[in-house]
């Protein structure tokens, strides 16, 4: 199954292929987990507007996992996946406001994304 799906992502440039064997590198769901290939497929997608793939890149940079922890790039990977939709980049906002993760704490903002 995997290889039907790599020959959609990568053969026919599927972008919800890509993204689902870029997840599937990052978290290691049926593939092992190489964070390398994980941030190669993100960073491309995520630079031709994939909302996932930039929230995807935020929660590498929230966390620290292949690249430098950069509170500053995960807000800003998490807010351009936000407007474009993405529901996991919308929570994760939210709660950022509301503890003051990488910025002030704003209550009301916080609820704007949670909504």
């Amino acid at each position: 199954a995997y290889k039907i799906l790599e020959e959609a992502a990568f053969v026919h440039n599927y972008t919800k292929a890509q993204e689902m064997v870029a997840f599937s590198y990052l978290f290691g769901d049926h593939l092992p987990r190489n964070f390398s290939k994980a941030y190669e497929v993100l960073i491309d997608l995520a630079n031709k507007g994939s909302p996932a793939a930039q929230q995807g890149l935020g929660f590498m940079y929230a966390t620290g996992i292949h690249v430098n922890s950069s509170q500053a790039k995960a807000l800003v990977y998490y807010t351009f996946a936000a407007l474009g939709g993405d529901v996991k980049a919308q929570m994760s906002l939210g709660y950022r406001y509301w503890a003051g993760v990488g910025v002030q704490v704003a209550c009301e903002t916080a609820l704007t994304y949670y909504r």
